[in-house]
């Protein structure tokens, strides 16, 4: 539930077009209601020839067959095609506004990751991020789609359905009702188990997704070394593993499904054989009771789709907790001084300071540092090389400069400022970096110099 109302969010500008869904959501259901009754007047008149009492067909008295007939079927075919043509424009209207909450979730997660740290970026492999970013973000559109437009339809739909039927025999509805303590029962059941199953299959996609991206990145160092059998079997180890897991989702689903359908059948069949009986002994006519028997059809279908809806919504929960562990994630910019310093005009032979390294200590992970205590000083105008061997430090203590890491002790000083003082943008904007791998990015010259 907090996953579905933090999802929201990112529909609070759809408020006109929220306004639209209602009124087409009401004019939809009051048309599917309707569908039954044409042919529960027909086959009381003509079982009867005469209108029904308490069935709002007065108006048919000294009616001809034929002109009933036809005037049913009218009323029948235009009813259906209301129905359809108000379904259609309900789902397209909705659909619109998930893709729009779900592109303003990824524009979100994408700002965000532009936004963290190295360190998250060193910590966390590319191909999962590039897999939350994509198909993670789906579960905010399955959120909205799912549990907004479809629980709300379904659930308004069985609340006026339950009230006329309650009219046509409040026993045939008790005993058809019996049966949502026993939904309850399945989806509290078999509902966790959903949703660790889904979370499962989310976790290992993600994994076979971070491989892929990491072979490709280091496919010439994998051919070079001759290494593509060993990397096709870590890879088929995890594609074994992806499909252990979405198996698992999916037969924990399928149980889930054969539970609901039992439940489902259990009370139709009682509803059949009450029903028949207050037929036989005249309590009920019968186009009550095929009024009845069609609503009982109808209830089922939004009863089955909110059951089924526990499914969807562990699933699309357990992706939206990763694109939203991401979302929390704190960034370079909650970290900004809320004074920043100017940077500094700094002249060789001048009075000012250059790059003072000063008692750093830098770790990746806590008790493992990798740099110790390093203590230097590069004055302004002056050119240095760090050397050492793979590993030792070099690009990590580089990196401190522009804050790209922050260290655990010490800190670095330009100009006699703590880079902690400037702002990440001013300060990043005064050095220039390249890089020991060259990146292109597909576009024009102008936009990889810019």
């Amino acid at each position: 539930m907090a996953n579905l109302l933090r999802a929201l969010r990112f529909y609070r500008a759809e408020g006109p077009r929220l306004a639209l869904v209602v009124g087409l959501m009401m004019a939809g259901i009051a048309a599917g209601l309707l569908r039954p009754w044409p042919l529960a007047w027909l086959v009381n008149f003509l079982i009867t020839r005469e209108p029904t009492p308490g069935l709002g067909t007065a108006w048919l008295q000294g009616a001809s067959t034929p002109s009933v007939i036809a005037l049913m079927a009218c009323l029948t075919l235009g009813l259906h095609l209301l129905h359809a043509g108000l379904s259609a424009w309900l789902n397209y209207v909705s659909i619109g506004m998930s893709l729009r909450g779900l592109a303003r979730v990824r524009c979100e997660l994408f700002a965000r990751l532009q936004r963290l740290s190295w360190g998250f970026h060193q910590r966390m492999p590319p191909g999962d991020l590039v897999y939350r970013a994509t198909w993670d973000a789906c579960a905010v559109q399955t959120l909205f789609q799912q549990g907004v437009v479809t629980l709300a339809t379904g659930g308004l739909t069985l609340a006026l359905m339950v009230v006329i039927m309650v009219r046509l025999s409040p026993g045939l509805t008790g005993v058809a009702l019996l049966t949502a303590p026993a939904l309850l029962g399945v989806i509290r059941w078999i509902g966790p188990w959903m949703s660790s199953r889904g979370g499962d299959a989310q976790r290992a996609d993600s994994a076979l997704s971070a491989r892929v991206q990491q072979s490709i990145q280091a496919l010439p160092l994998l051919q070079g070394y001759t290494r593509e059998g060993r990397e096709e079997g870590v890879f088929s180890r995890l594609a074994e593993e992806a499909r252990r897991a979405r198996l698992s989702q999916h037969g924990v689903e399928l149980l889930y499904g054969a539970a609901v359908a039992g439940v489902f059948a259990a009370g139709a069949a009682a509803t059949l054989w009450i029903g028949g009986g207050r037929v036989a002994s005249g309590a009920l006519s019968v186009g009550g009771l095929l009024v009845f028997l069609a609503y009982l059809a109808q209830l089922y279908e939004p009863l089955n789709q909110l059951s089924h809806m526990g499914a969807t919504l562990a699933t699309a929960g357990a992706s939206a907790a990763r694109v939203f562990e991401i979302l929390d994630e704190p960034c370079e910019l909650e970290t900004e001084p809320n004074n920043p310093a100017p940077f500094p005009i700094l002249t060789a032979g001048g009075a000012s300071a250059g790059i003072r390294f000063r008692e750093v200590t830098f770790a990746y992970r806590p008790g493992e540092p990798v740099l110790r205590r390093v203590d230097f000083e590069v004055p302004v105008g002056e050119v240095v090389a760090i050397v050492g061997r793979s590993g030792a430090g070099k690009s990590t203590l580089l990196s401190l400069v522009p804050r790209f890491q922050e260290p655990q002790e010490g800190g670095v000083e330009i100009g006699g400022i703590n880079v902690r003082g400037f702002s990440r943008p001013e300060l990043r904007r005064q050095i220039s970096i390249v890089f020991q791998e060259p990146l292109l990015w597909p576009g024009t010259v102008a936009e990889n110099i810019a």
